[in-house]
């Protein structure tokens, strides 16, 4: 069978063009497939990614909050003496120091040992923050040695004072001869220092 012009030409043109053309969407159906396929994983890491900085935007608001509360943990230990036995003679300089600030004469300290504050026995035993007591003699005017208490409870370091006493010492030498009336005080203070092994 000898085929005409007409098919001939649609066999070497026409039947090759229509096969290229179904190929070739076929094709373009695989490599759009292929390019969606190709975006949602672009898309899965783009998210992992943005998960990942997440996380370490949170590590690093965490790492800023603990160094704050490590921060503030030692601003805490700075407001306790870190008074041991050892240290209680750089502990009577610091009372020294705020006497010089009222002012008043020291007459003498004593260290009376571990203080017991009030509270539950089992309250006291577990905290980290160890109290002493301390007795202070001072002699100064009547403003001077409040003004000696009210540094005491108000100084950096945190101080209770459980009492103290004022007695006036040269009254009738002092009304005769119209000098300031001197008192005796007295008094009798916590203080407490951090015990890092709890």
């Amino acid at each position: 069978m000898k085929l005409s012009e007409k098919q001939l030409l649609v066999l070497t043109i026409i039947a090759p063009s229509v096969v290229a053309v179904v190929l070739a969407g076929l094709g373009y159906f695989v490599f759009q497939k292929k390019l969606a396929k190709i975006t949602a994983d672009i898309q899965s890491v783009k998210t992992q990614e943005d998960a990942a900085k997440k996380k370490l935007d949170q590590m690093a608001e965490l790492e800023t909050k603990i160094r704050k509360l490590k921060q503030e943990k030692e601003d805490k230990k700075d407001l306790l003496p870190t008074l041991k036995e050892v240290s209680y003679e750089d502990f009577l300089n610091y009372i020294n120091k705020i006497s010089g600030e009222a002012p008043i004469a020291l007459q003498g300290a004593t260290y009376a040992g571990a203080a017991t504050p009030g509270g539950p026995p089992s309250a006291v035993q577990s905290s980290v923050f160890k109290p002493l007591a301390y007795t202070i003699k001072a002699e100064g005017s009547f403003y001077d040695c409040l003004r000696f208490v009210y540094l005491l409870e108000t100084s950096k370091r945190f101080i209770k004072v459980n009492r103290f006493s004022l007695r006036p010492m040269n009254l009738q030498a002092a009304e005769k001869s119209g000098e300031t009336i001197r008192h005796s005080l007295d008094i009798k203070f916590t203080a407490y220092y951090f015990d890092d092994k709890k």
